[in-house]
């Protein structure tokens, strides 16, 4: 079947009075048109053929049949679910998330679930390698969510958009084996990036002695093998670093357990999944990685055969939640330029920097020592426009989210290094406008940190919202993001 205007006009014209059509999402393949449309907050998966016979299955919402100049032709409506959309990706293969091939990636973070065309679309601007699907362990346990659902979600937004370039899908911040196994074993697509957080086996005390390792072999291995660097010199960014007894120590005795649990995790994924992107991270730990640590760490992982596309340093200065970088601008600037000729000198690999959203003051200086050497990742930027949204046109909604959020406030703010000044918070909701709290810095942490208790209580609700506006939802996440990329690349 030709896919002719004739076709196109009628499915258009029979279907948009119940339906909205996406009219980007139109695919041909085997005489066959698939396309996405949404009834109320429900997406579903169009097809049309020329028999009543449809490669989706399940629940139907409807099947309309229309005799055209060219023929007869059958449309099928069924539910986009994640057994349909594997249907889907069996005839479209390419749109399935791939490793990352360019120096220079972002990925993205979609709270609610249906963030992603909106990605695809500001991404579409720039010339990175983007993530589309990136949720951490924490991020899915607070949302109720599961893996597959994050993946399948990016997938629509994808196929809703007609996105025909490569992207990527980061399993984030995984901190235990268990979860690392639900990520690897998902039923739906394998994930393409695995970012370990190392938060639970850096050893932070530093009055341990001796004597309380004295019985653990794994650490003696590591002290064995680590004697290599002692007495060795590296030069980078104008300043020596040197290896001695003493600081090797400290580092075997502060991450011995982080590199064996890297180690582990990576040979896990590799006996699942072939080729994937790996990335190890410190940066949740309030310890600022030294030169010598990311020299330490790098080789020790190298030369224990992991191989690792990024890397996650806790660069000096704090990056709280949804708000700018707080710190010494100049010692972030320093530490950023001799991070990046250490990886620079390793070759394999490019930094990464976390919790990226808003951090304005940082972003030009990243392509600036970096170049195109970076990966960058951002989570709740795109949460905090979906709650500008519901401000705008659900008042009474949005009303009842700060309620929660306050209500739960201790609750929700534990899992993350924010500091909340609840006086400010309480004369702000008195004296501002509801739209105007989403770029106040108390109000906005506070809510960029509770989605979790929000979405739980109001997903519904929110969903609804923000598809009865999404032209502008969509526009108010692309001007967000298009904000944090033109700080960073330029206009």
């Amino acid at each position: 079947m030709i896919f002719t205007q004739e076709v196109y006009n009628a499915l258009i014209d029979r279907l948009n009075r119940r339906y909205l059509i996406y009219r980007d999402s139109f695919h041909i393949k085997d005489n066959r048109i698939f396309f996405l449309c949404r009834k109320n907050i429900e997406k579903l998966f169009g097809e049309v053929s020329l028999k009543n016979d449809f490669i989706f299955s399940g629940p139907k919402e409807e099947i309309i049949e229309m005799e055209l100049n060219d023929g007869r032709i059958y449309t099928g409506l069924f539910a986009a679910s994640i057994d349909n959309s594997k249907k889907l990706l069996s005839f479209f293969p390419e749109l399935k998330p791939k490793r990352i091939d360019k120096k220079l990636s972002a990925g993205f973070g979609d709270r609610v679930g249906i963030a992603a065309a909106a990605h695809v679309k500001i991404s579409q601007k720039y010339d990175f390698f983007p993530l589309f699907a990136q949720q951490s362990a924490r991020e899915i346990t607070k949302t109720s969510r599961d893996c597959e659902t994050v993946l399948h979600n990016a997938v629509l937004g994808i196929f809703q958009e007609g996105y025909g370039n490569s992207w990527g899908s980061d399993a984030d911040h995984i901190r235990d084996k268990n979860w690392l196994n639900t990520m690897i074993n998902n039923t739906y697509l394998p994930y393409t990036m695995f970012t370990i957080d190392t938060y639970d086996y850096v050893n932070t005390d530093n009055e341990s002695s001796p004597d309380s390792f004295a019985e653990d072999k794994k650490l003696k291995e590591r002290l064995e093998k680590s004697k290599k660097y002692i007495g060795k010199s590296f030069y980078f960014s104008g300043n020596i670093f040197s290896f001695t007894d003493e600081n090797i120590y400290s580092m075997v005795i502060r991450y011995y357990k982080s590199l064996d649990f890297l180690s582990e995790c990576y040979n896990l994924i590799k006996s699942k999944i072939s080729d994937f992107d790996f990335e190890p991270t410190f940066d949740e730990r309030d310890i600022d990685t030294t030169p010598l640590e990311h020299f330490y760490i790098a080789s020790e992982l190298i030369n224990d055969g992991v191989i690792f596309s990024t890397i996650a340093p806790k660069f000096p200065g704090l990056f709280e939640k949804g708000i700018d970088y707080i710190g010494n601008l100049n010692d972030f600037i320093i530490s950023l330029r001799v991070h990046g000729e250490i990886a620079k000198y390793f070759g394999n690999y490019r930094l990464s920097v976390h919790s990226a959203d808003d951090k304005f003051m940082i972003f030009k200086y990243l392509p600036e020592i970096l170049g195109e050497n970076f990966h960058i990742k951002t989570s709740g930027t795109t949460w905090m426009e979906s709650l500008r949204t519901i401000a705008e046109f659900n008042p009474d909604l949005f009303k009842k989210i700060i309620n929660i959020v306050l209500a739960e406030a201790e609750a929700n703010s534990k899992d993350y290094y924010i500091a909340l000044d609840y006086k400010k918070i309480n004369t702000d909701l008195k004296s501002k406008k509801l739209t105007e709290l989403i770029d106040i810095k108390e109000t906005r942490q506070l809510l960029h940190v509770s989605y979790g208790t929000v979405l739980n209580e109001y997903r519904r609700e929110i969903v609804t919202t923000l598809y009865e506006h999404e032209e502008v939802y969509m526009k108010n996440i692309i001007k967000n993001y298009q904000d944090h990329f033109e700080a960073i690349f330029g206009k």
